[in-house]
C-alpha cells in the first residue's frame, strides 16, 4: 500500500514540520505533496527545507505563487499525486501511528472499495484554541456513531434513514483510491470558503463506495489553536448557509444527489433564516422556508423566523415564542410526545 499525502500549506510555519514528520514515519507513505498557498509567513522556507531533507517530500505552488485557498490547493495536490492511494492532512494536524491499519484489511476484504474513513481526535496547541473548541464542540472525537454500508452512507449523513446525529468524519481520516477520486465529476469546489470539505465529503458519499475503518479510535488528530478558521468564524450561520447552498446546487443538478434535495433544502432554509439581516435576505429566507416546508416542522426554525421578522423585543417576540411553543406542545401531545432531542434540550435547560 503506497500513499500520497496531500497537505495544503498556508500560514503554518510553526506546525508544518510536525505534520510532515507524522506522515513520513508511516511505512505506507510514499510521498508527501505540499502545496504552498502564498503564505505571508515563513511557510515557504519550511517547505523548501523539508524538500531538501527528504526526497519523499514534493513541493508545488500555484502559478505566480498566489493564494487560492485550501480547496484549490488540495485539488492541485491531488492532481500532482503519483501513488495509488491518496490521504489528506492539514498543515497543523498530525497522523497517528495506526493511521492506515484498518485500510489494509478493508482493501483486501472489499476490492471494490473506493475509500476508507475513520475517527479524528484533537491535539491542543494553545489554551485559547482549547477554550474556543470546547465552547463549540461537545466531544474531542470526530466520527460517525455507527458503521453503515457504503450504499447507506449518503442517507445516513443527511438523516434520511431516520438516524439522529449520525456524526461525520474529517478529511484527515479519509483514504481514497486515486483512480476512484479522479472519476468524480468535480473535486473540491473552489468558489466557496468554510465548509468546502464537508460539501466534498457529502458528494463522495453519494458517488463512491466508502467503508468505515477505525471509527471508535482516532487515527489522526486535528491541531486546535487560536488561528483555526472554524472556531474564528464570526458568521457561522452565514457560512453554513453558503455551504448548504452549494450542496443544494449539486443535489438538484446531479442524479446521485436527487434524494437529498429536500433535506439539504431544509437545512439551507434554516441557516438562511438565522443569517438574514437585510430586508432582501429576510424575504429570501421566508421564500426558502415555504419552498421546503419540512423546515417549519422544527420549533427552533419558527423561533428563529420570529426573531428574524420581529427582532428580539420581549414585547413582540416573547409572546410569539410562547405561542409557537404552545402550538408545538399541543402537536406533540397529539402525536404521542415531544421528539427525544427536544426532551433532552428541555432537561439540559432546567436549573440544577
Amino acid at each position: 500500500m503506497r500513499v500520497s499525502v496531500v497537505i495544503p500549506v498556508f500560514k503554518a510555519e510553526g506546525f508544518l514540520r510536525d505534520a510532515v514528520a507524522s506522515a513520513l514515519v508511516l511505512p505506507e507513505v510514499a510521498e508527501v505533496v505540499l502545496v504552498e498557498d502564498g503564505s505571508p509567513d515563513g511557510s515557504l522556507a519550511v517547505c523548501e527545507q523539508l524538500v531538501k531533507e527528504d526526497s519523499r517530500v514534493l513541493l508545488h505552488r500555484h502559478p505566480g505563487g498566489v493564494n487560492k485557498g485550501a480547496a484549490a490547493s488540495r485539488n492541485l495536490g491531488m492532481r500532482m499525486a503519483r501513488e495509488e492511494y491518496i490521504a489528506f492532512l492539514d498543515a497543523d494536524d498530525r497522523f497517528l501511528r495506526n493511521r492506515f491499519e484498518a485500510e489494509r484489511g478493508i482493501w483486501k476484504e472489499h476490492p471494490d472499495a473506493d475509500g476508507v474513513y475513520g475517527a479524528t481526535g484533537v491535539i491542543y496547541h494553545d489554551d485559547e484554541g482549547r477554550a474556543r473548541f470546547e465552547r463549540q464542540f461537545a466531544s474531542d472525537l470526530t466520527t460517525v456513531r455507527v458503521a453503515v454500508r457504503p450504499e447507506d452512507l449518503f442517507a445516513a449523513y443527511l438523516g434520511l434513514n431516520g438516524m439522529l446525529d449520525f456524526g461525520h468524519f474529517c478529511l484527515d481520516a479519509l483514504t481514497l483510491k486515486r483512480e476512484s477520486l479522479m472519476r468524480m465529476p468535480t473535486l473540491f469546489r473552489e468558489d466557496g470558503n468554510l465548509g468546502e470539505d464537508t460539501e466534498f465529503l457529502l458528494r463522495l458519499s453519494a458517488h463512491l463506495r466508502l467503508h468505515p475503518g477505525s471509527i471508535a479510535k482516532a487515527i489522526a488528530v486535528r491541531g486546535v489553536h487560536e488561528g483555526n478558521r472554524v472556531t474564528n468564524d464570526a458568521h457561522q450561520a452565514r457560512s453554513r448557509k453558503l455551504m448548504y447552498a452549494a450542496m443544494l446546487e449539486w443535489a438538484i443538478s446531479d442524479p446521485a444527489g436527487k434524494r437529498g434535495v429536500k433535506r439539504i433544502g431544509e437545512e439551507h432554509a434554516s441557516f438562511a433564516v438565522r443569517s438574514a439581516t437585510s430586508r432582501k435576505e429576510r424575504w429570501e429566507a421566508w421564500r426558502e422556508l415555504f419552498r421546503y416546508p419540512g423546515s417549519l416542522k422544527r420549533l427552533d426554525n419558527w423561533q428563529a423566523a420570529i426573531d428574524m421578522s420581529f427582532g428580539r423585543s420581549r414585547w413582540v417576540a416573547a409572546p410569539l415564542h410562547a405561542l409557537a411553543r404552545s402550538a408545538f406542545r399541543l402537536l406533540w401531545w397529539f402525536k404521542g410526545g415531544a421528539p427525544a432531542e427536544v426532551k433532552a434540550s428541555w432537561a439540559a435547560s432546567k436549573p440544577a
